[in-house]
């Protein structure tokens, strides 16, 4: 028999997300102190203190894990890059003002970082308990896998099976909700259903753009209405093969 020792779980609530939410707080405070002058980053000793002191902010981060964690998504991503920054300034001839290429940069690249790593993060760290998906599956049955479609649009076939329905553009209700269509990883525009959906369908067909010739990866996951995800990933995906019109 195979045994899982489970060392972390993730969503909401989440200790560790919490903890590295404080983390990357911390540092946001070390870097705006040291672009105001208040902490000096001039060599690697310099690091030492203020660290620390992130560190045992850190240490709080069991007691507010249910706010906190909700953040990582956004904060990580900040964290990182000004730790980036921080010790660059420290070992570096580089500098951290007011306008300092460092400055800039690590502000520009923290902004970049949080808009488009935060909804990729949330999704594989912090995916919100809104329903158990044991009870839901998704499954695309038109087209298949490898099959070869004709550039332009593409109608995608999707079922879904157990507790919850598709619905459509004006739809509401507890037990419905919606597709996201993902072209090689990326969200296409919001598609609606081909069928009247509004009272839930247990199979819906999505008119999908697909411009360019080639190969592409076609995935469709199902999320509550209002966009919330469940527990576990619920999609399917196919590849498929495009030609030229």
């Amino acid at each position: 028999m195979r045994m899982t020792l489970v060392l972390a779980h993730a969503g909401e609530g989440a200790t560790w997300q919490a903890l590295l939410t404080l983390l990357s707080l911390g540092l946001v405070v070390v870097f705006v102190l040291v672009l105001v002058g208040r902490l000096r980053m001039q060599q690697a000793d310099d690091l030492v203190l203020p660290l620390a002191g992130v560190a045992i902010l850190a240490a709080l981060s069991g007691a507010v894990s249910n706010t906190l964690s909700d953040w990582v998504g956004w904060a990580f991503p900040i964290g990182v890059v000004l730790l980036i920054a921080l010790v660059l300034a420290a070992i570096t001839n580089l500098s951290i003002g007011w306008t300092t290429p460092l400055t800039i940069g690590a502000v520009v690249v923290a902004a970049v970082a949080a808009t488009t790593l935060y909804t990729p993060i949330i999704r594989a760290w912090h995916p919100v308990t809104f329903a158990s998906s044991d009870s839901i599956g998704v499954t695309i049955i038109e087209p298949s896998d490898g099959d070869t479609v004709t550039a332009g649009t593409v109608e995608v076939v999707v079922t879904i099976f157990g507790d919850w329905q598709i619905g459509g553009p004006n739809a509401s209700g507890d037990q419905l909700g919606a597709m996201r269509i993902f072209l090689d990883g990326f969200e296409t525009e919001r598609v609606d259903p081909i069928e009247n959906c509004t009272a839930g369908c247990s199979v819906a067909t999505f008119p999908v753009q697909i411009d360019e010739p080639g190969e592409v990866r076609v995935q469709a996951e199902f999320v509550a209405l209002d966009g919330t995800q469940f527990v576990s990933t619920t999609f399917d995906s196919v590849t498929l093969t495009v030609e030229a019109d």
